[in-house]
């Protein structure tokens, strides 16, 4: 009885063990003691698995060299192209992968879990160089126009770094290029500005040949300049009826804006002084009158008047501009305002110019109609108000009244800015405010610092005061 009763409690205790505690797995460990084993500790651990090909093809790379990075270990691809890294920790990692001929590949970041794996498929980029030379506009440049830019670009189009050279030019006036020679690492674009010798352009078109050298093989472009400089003689025009002197302004390069004589009585829109060269022209040696201005227009809208050899005033920019179109029609040339770099040019004489502060003399007075001699006078005076044209010096060129007696239209819209970005060929500001357009001169009302040769000034394009009238030109 008492050993079938501890045989029974026996068999009871092991029923109970293979309900409760898995008595058909005698060789476990019993749960809550020991280490655990088998696939929990695999479980501790990632892999990260891929295949390699060619981007443009699709081909499978065998050989190319796999580096897990933060770590050193590094594998190669198989003859199918894949590679693997087993028995990693969790963590970040980044793929790099490099093969003679392609553009190295580095992965972003990769992040590992622990019993994952990552399979990367990665394409590689061949190796090439490729560049161009570009115009400002970035387009494939043949021609370099000195009329719109001096810059050209070269950009690497490639993936892989560039030399470039530009060999000296043999033309005398190309002086050099802001940089001669650099490499362009991939996608970089590199500006490069040519230097001229404006003095040693010619009459007519000067062309040059430049030569941008590079190991994969040279570019080459033109750069042209057409200048016409020369100018016949001075004129007379007597189509319409009456007698209009046209001065003849050979054409040539000069320093435009508040240049030394100008001093401190300068504004900050004279500023930069910068380079320009103009075609030659022809301009009036005199001031509009109002007799011309009738024998054209049929009217004269001026303030003053009594006296028809003084200038015209009271006319706005398109009342100038009307103006010149049917002179035009009447005589068969092209007159027109001229531009504000046109206007300097000739205020200062031109290629005879003597370097003074107003236009043709440091003394106002021989020159000029303006505030003291004229406005300050008062109402009452005689010689208040405009004067008859040619009553003052001319300048170097025999130009009358570019300072003083009446403003003078030019054909720019105004922007306070413009120098800092005119291009330095026959500039013309054609982008500016159109409601605004440019003045130069100086008028009898005005004080002298008004006449300088540099001064600029603006109004709306339809005021009409007794102080505005104009001057024009014609095209050689």
């Amino acid at each position: 009885m008492k050993k079938l009763i501890y045989f029974g409690m026996g068999l009871f205790l092991c029923l109970s063990a293979a309900v409760w505690t898995g008595c058909d797995k005698p060789d476990e460990p019993e749960t809550g003691g020991g280490t655990s084993g088998g696939s929990a500790t695999e479980d501790v651990y990632g892999s990260m698995v891929g295949v390699v090909t060619d981007k443009d093809g699709g081909t499978l790379i065998s050989m190319a060299t796999v580096a897990l990075l933060p770590t050193d270990i590094t594998t190669q691809t198989d003859e199918k192209g894949a590679f693997s890294f087993g028995n990693l920790n969790a963590g970040t990692y980044q793929l790099r992968v490099s093969k003679d001929g392609y553009v190295v590949y580095t992965s972003d970041n990769i992040v590992l879990n622990a019993g994952q794996t990552v399979n990367r498929s990665i394409s590689l980029e061949k190796e090439k160089m490729e560049w161009r030379i570009l115009d400002a506009d970035n387009r494939e440049l043949s021609v370099l126009d000195l009329e719109k830019t001096l810059v050209f670009k070269l950009k690497n189009s490639g993936n892989m770094a560039v030399a470039w050279e530009i060999p000296d030019v043999s033309e005398a006036w190309i002086a050099g290029f802001s940089k001669q020679s650099g490499e362009l690492a991939p996608g970089a674009l590199e500006s490069i500005e040519l230097m001229i010798n404006w003095d040693e352009l010619s009459d007519g078109e000067n062309e040059a040949k430049v030569v941008v050298t590079s190991p994969i093989g040279d570019k080459q472009f033109s750069v042209r300049a057409e200048m016409h400089f020369a100018v016949g003689p001075d004129y007379v025009e007597t189509a319409f009826g009456m007698e209009l002197p046209m001065v003849a302004v050979q054409g040539g390069g000069f320093m435009m804006g508040a240049t030394s004589e100008q001093g401190r009585d300068y504004d900050s829109d004279e500023r930069p002084v910068h380079q320009v060269m103009l075609d030659g022209f022809y301009i009036g040696r005199f001031e509009v009158t109002q007799a011309q201005w009738n024998a054209v227009m049929g009217t004269n809208p001026s303030y003053f008047k009594g006296d028809d050899n003084r200038p015209v005033e009271k006319v706005s920019w398109h009342d100038a501009i009307e103006f010149c179109d049917k002179l035009s029609a009447m005589t068969g040339k092209k007159y027109r305002l001229p531009t504000e770099a046109e206007w300097e040019y000739a205020a200062r004489g031109g290629q005879q110019s003597d370097g003074t502060k107003y236009a043709g003399s440091n003394t106002i007075s021989d020159v000029a109609w303006y505030h003291d001699n004229s406005y300050n006078l008062g109402a009452s005076h005689p010689d208040y108000g405009t004067h008859p044209v040619g009553s003052k010096m001319p300048n170097g060129l025999g130009l009358y009244d570019m300072s003083g007696n009446v403003w003078e239209w030019c054909s720019d819209w105004y922007d306070e800015d413009y120098y800092g970005f005119s291009p330095i060929v026959n500039p013309q500001n054609l982008a500016g405010d159109e409601a605004n357009r440019v003045l130069r001169g100086g008028s009898w009302r005005n004080h002298a610092r008004d006449g300088r040769v540099s001064i600029r000034f603006s109004v709306a394009s339809g005021n009409q005061e007794n102080g505005i009238g104009l001057r024009i030109v014609c095209e050689a």
